[in-house]
């Protein structure tokens, strides 16, 4: 569950949170954009109460939010590390492991790239925020310690942007939501600038884009098996009209229709069975692969899951359409007379 517009109310949330029942962990984020490496970046700032609430690293490892610890005028200092989307690493041309400069002025920081992390498409709303592959995320304490407030307005919207304004909470399975939303709006958390209400599930552009797709991948899966199906049944009326001499010449010494169409179904499943055992397991690696290729590029977990019962009912289904394929060229050639065959050989 996400709630937006926190405000002023931190100290609200660190005293009614702990009293709700089904409440497992609870952070709260904040955003802004700074500048990295001399490019105006979407930033999130995390800050983790009683867990692990935060958006999921794709590669390396998260970051470590605490140990923050004052330092003159006021400010907070935090861990000097920053995970980054896939997309802004990429035009960054930075890789995990490696520093970059955030801030400007006095209060610019050189943090370490400690992973690659999937960012939600929320924000604020005036101005570019995070998205999927897009942004950066730091400990909130160093966001606040970058964030220089002394050249900002008081009055101006930027003065707020950095301060927490999402509340991301985790519940034991089987907790009621709507009830801890209820208990959270209640204590009226929101203060200045105002306002606290439930946000609306929101999808990546690139999800939302891919979504769009519907049943394309499905059709195109089908064409091709039916491609398939045709390329063999050609496959075996050539076999056996190159073969017609062959067959005649067994026919002539003995054997009969039954034996000549089982010999035709044998070659049938032994290039059916070729093809399920080779093009099963390549088509599940280019699956993967593909899809990973896809998930790096937006920045979100690479997970697959392999449909085995659809694969087993598609092998059932082809191995069927295949048997009415193959009755053609048996019946072809085993109602042929063996004399009419040798005569025109």
């Amino acid at each position: 569950m996400n709630a937006t517009n926190v405000g002023e109310g931190d100290g609200v949330l660190d005293r009614v949170m702990p009293e709700l029942a089904g409440v497992r962990s609870w952070s709260t984020f904040g955003f802004t954009q700074l500048t990295i490496d001399g490019q105006l970046v979407p930033v999130l700032g995390l800050a983790t109460h009683g867990g692990e609430v935060e958006p999921p690293t794709v590669s390396g490892r998260p970051l470590d939010d605490t140990g923050a610890v004052p330092i003159g005028g006021g400010s907070i200092s935090g861990p000097d590390e920053i995970e980054m989307g896939a997309t802004t690493l990429h035009q960054l041309g930075k890789q995990v492991g490696q520093t970059v400069l955030v801030g400007t002025g006095r209060t610019a920081r050189r943090l370490t790239i400690v992973g690659v992390v999937t960012l939600p498409s929320i924000g604020v709303a005036l101005s570019d925020h995070v998205s999927l592959g897009r942004g950066a995320m730091l400990p909130e304490s160093t966001l606040l310690g970058i964030v220089d407030f002394s050249a900002i307005s008081p009055n101006a919207a930027e003065a707020f942007s950095a301060l927490p304004s999402t509340l991301a909470v985790d519940l034991e399975p089987g907790t009621d939501a709507t009830t801890v939303e209820d208990r959270i709006l209640a204590a009226d958390p929101g203060g200045i600038p105002g306002g606290f209400y439930v946000q609306p599930r929101v999808l990546g552009a690139p999800i939302v884009n891919a979504a769009q797709m519907g049943s394309q991948p499905l059709t195109l899966a089908i064409a091709l098996a039916l491609a398939v199906l045709i390329s063999l049944s050609a496959t075996i009326v050539a076999g056996a009209r190159r073969r017609r001499r062959d067959f005649a010449v067994l026919k002539a010494l003995g054997m009969i229709r039954r034996q000549v169409r089982s010999v035709i179904a044998w070659q049938s499943v032994t290039l059916l069975l070729i093809a399920v055992i080779v093009g099963v397991p390549l088509g599940i690696a280019a699956g993967h692969g593909l899809w990973v290729a896809f998930a790096s590029s937006i920045g979100v977990v690479p997970v697959t899951v392999t449909p085995v019962a659809a694969l087993v009912v598609g092998a059932l289904v082809l191995a069927a359409v295949a048997s009415l394929l193959i009755t053609t060229p048996g019946v072809m050639v085993a109602d042929r007379a063996p004399a009419a065959t040798l005569r025109t050989e």
